[in-house]
């Protein structure tokens, strides 16, 4: 999906609201007016607000695609894949808190199958280069043989997902880099196949 010049500056207003006001207070108005052009003028670019979310969601799996891909291409080990994984997803995060506010709003947000589509879009991408990452720890005898990779995967998930809601429901008072990648430790020392 290529975005023009004008909804991606449309996202970057969002993605401002949400993270310095939240999500109660994305309106288009708000968005009309932080970009400096009257409401109407915002549905030359998005028909709604809900399809301005669905293209910003959609946005975010792109460039988390990216992101990721160049981690699996890597001929590093896959301890060190995930480590990497950890650090990029994290980093991106400190920097962009309102993916955060989006995936912690699913069930605001549940009533609108291409939003509800485009968040298990996000989840089913972070799933797939995890999967990926712990085939090849496997593979490598590297990730203990006698967990599936569908259980390393979901335990990683449901772990960071839990810390990352914890900083969200802090108001992101602490510093989630140095957090998950202290997770992200933790769940290598558990995966680890003693040999």
């Amino acid at each position: 999906m290529a975005l023009n010049a004008k909804q991606l500056e449309i996202i970057d207003v969002v993605a401002d609201i949400l993270s310095n006001e939240g999500f109660q207070s994305l309106t288009t108005k708000k968005i009309a007016d932080k970009m400096g052009f009257v409401e109407s003028a915002l549905y030359r670019h998005f028909k709604n607000k809900d399809d301005l979310i669905t293209l910003m969601l959609q946005h975010i799996i792109e460039t988390t695609e990216e992101r990721l891909q160049t981690i699996i291409s890597d001929s590093t080990p896959a301890d060190e894949k995930l480590r990497t994984f950890g650090k990029l997803q994290f980093s991106y995060l400190a920097k962009n808190k309102h993916c955060i506010i989006l995936m912690g709003s699913e069930d605001l947000l549940a009533g609108n199958k291409a939003i509800h589509q485009q968040l298990f879009n996000m989840m089913q991408t972070i799933q797939k280069y995890l999967t990926l990452i712990f085939q090849e720890g496997q593979q490598t005898n590297l990730f203990h043989p006698n967990i599936s990779t569908e259980n390393l995967t979901h335990i990683t998930m449901g772990t960071l997902r839990l810390q990352m809601l914890k900083w969200k429901i802090s108001n992101f008072s602490f510093d989630i880099e140095s957090k998950m990648n202290e997770l992200i430790e933790n769940l290598l020392i558990l995966f680890k196949n003693e040999r």
